[in-house]
């Protein structure tokens, strides 16, 4: 078969798309990289099996019109002949023409992932407040063993002295006051440098607790995060920096999708008419074909 112009005057617009294809040597994987087209939307393309191609017209004209334009056909003559013999049926209420939905297949619902910077944020003030409570615990546990040294004091004041000694009590040694008095007594200075030693064990112990901390934080990613909220639907597609894709799926008009992983991305969005995107928070202007078609990087 020869690359001249093929028409649909007798074929199928899906045989006059294989027919073309195959004339041109191209296999369906290499059109589906070049196109950005999942392999199973174009296959059932060419079989004419439109239902299974995002459950929606739009998306079925526009992808005919990127494959003819790719095959060198003329799109607006496949798109005729599939509105002539394919397209739903259209009912007229109000005056106005509205399409008969076919049976649509379940797509999953797009559940907004929470923002890791907040998750972040929550983690370092969980982690904070660990460190004041353990502060907290060893200074009470210190002023725990004082107020038992003072009880003790106190309670050895509130007992009365015992006024009569047993009969065989023996006589207590003379004690020379000048003895007594040169006589060191270390306790005072014992008790207080060892108050010190633990509060600088504790102090030392804290530090070593607050820069195991900071180095696990260092540690942890931070991923950057796209967000689409539609007002109509529309097919959306986005890969990371190694090319892995994040998210492909058709989305509803009224929800919304957001995407987090290690930029730059490349997003593709079927109809850009109807969505909104913001990078990291902040609102991002894109442009896109008259069909609405858009493909481009982030940032």
């Amino acid at each position: 078969m020869s690359d001249e112009k093929i028409t649909s005057e007798v074929l199928s617009p899906g045989a006059v798309l294989n027919s073309a294809r195959l004339a041109k040597g191209f296999s369906i994987e290499e059109v589906s990289d070049k196109l950005h087209i999942l392999a199973s939307n174009l296959r059932a393309l060419e079989e004419d099996r439109y239902d299974d191609v995002l459950k929606g017209d739009t998306f079925v004209k526009g992808y005919l019109r990127r494959y003819a334009d790719h095959l060198g056909l003329d799109g607006a003559e496949l798109v005729a002949s599939y509105n002539e013999n394919y397209a739903r049926p259209e009912t007229k209420i109000a005056g106005q023409a509205i399409k008969k939905p076919s049976k649509m297949a379940k797509t999953k619902q797009v559940i907004a992932r929470g923002n890791n910077k907040r998750s972040f944020g929550r983690l370092f003030a969980f982690i904070l407040l660990l460190i004041l409570l353990v502060w907290l615990g060893l200074w009470l546990a210190k002023n725990h063993l004082i107020q038992e040294w003072l009880g003790v004091e106190q309670r050895s004041e509130q007992t009365p002295a015992l006024l009569v000694l047993p009969q065989e009590q023996p006589v207590p040694e003379l004690v020379d006051p000048e003895l007594e008095a040169t006589r060191e007594i270390p306790s005072v200075v014992e008790v207080a440098s060892s108050v010190e030693v633990d509060a600088n064990l504790q102090e030392e112990a804290l530090v070593e607790v607050a820069s195991e901390v900071d180095s696990q934080l260092e540690v942890m990613p931070v991923k950057d995060s796209l967000k689409f909220e539609l007002s109509a639907d529309s097919w959306i597609e986005v890969r990371d920096a190694d090319g892995q894709r994040l998210f492909a799926d058709l989305v509803r008009g009224g929800r919304e999708a957001v995407v987090d992983g290690e930029p730059p991305f490349n997003v593709i969005i079927g109809d850009g008419r109807g969505v909104k995107l913001s990078y990291n928070s902040r609102p991002l202007n894109f442009s896109y074909a008259r069909n609405g078609y858009a493909e481009f990087s982030v940032p």
